[in-house]
C-alpha cells in the first residue's frame, strides 16, 4: 500500500498512514482516539442506548469484544465501545451517531464491529 502524503491512506491532519481494517477499510487510529476523546463524556448515554436493545446473544458478542478491547487499554467498557462506534463511523465516512442509530435500529452490534 502506498503510503506517502500523496496517497488516499494517509491522514493529512496528522501526517501519519492510516490503519487497514479486517474489511479492508482504513481510518487513522489517531482520528479515532480524538474522537473517542471528544465524544467520552456522551460514552455512557450511548452504552445504555445500546444495552437497552440489546437481545442476550449480541449482549454476549459485545462484552466478548470488549473483552477482547480490555487486554490493549484500561478504558472503562463505555470509552471501548465507543471507540468501535468511532472506529466504524471514520471507516464508513459516517458519523457516530449515524453508527449507533443503526445498532440500535436493527438491535445488533454487527454494524459497529463488522
Amino acid at each position: 500500500m502506498d503510503a506517502t502524503p500523496e496517497s488516499w491512506s494517509f491522514c493529512y491532519k496528522h501526517y501519519r498512514t492510516h490503519h487497514r481494517f479486517s474489511d479492508g477499510s482504513i481510518a487513522c487510529i489517531l482520528c479515532i482516539e480524538e474522537t473517542v476523546r471528544k465524544r467520552e463524556p456522551e460514552a455512557l448515554a450511548m452504552w445504555r442506548s445500546i444495552l437497552e436493545v440489546l437481545p442476550p446473544l449480541e449482549m454476549e458478542v459485545l462484552h466478548a469484544h470488549i473483552e477482547m478491547g480490555s487486554v490493549v487499554t484500561s478504558d472503562s467498557d463505555e470509552a471501548i465501545m465507543l471507540r468501535f462506534l468511532a472506529a466504524k463511523a471514520l471507516r464508513t465516512k459516517s458519523t457516530v451517531d449515524e453508527v449507533l442509530a443503526e445498532a440500535i435500529r436493527t438491535r445488533s452490534v454487527r454494524c459497529i464491529l463488522l
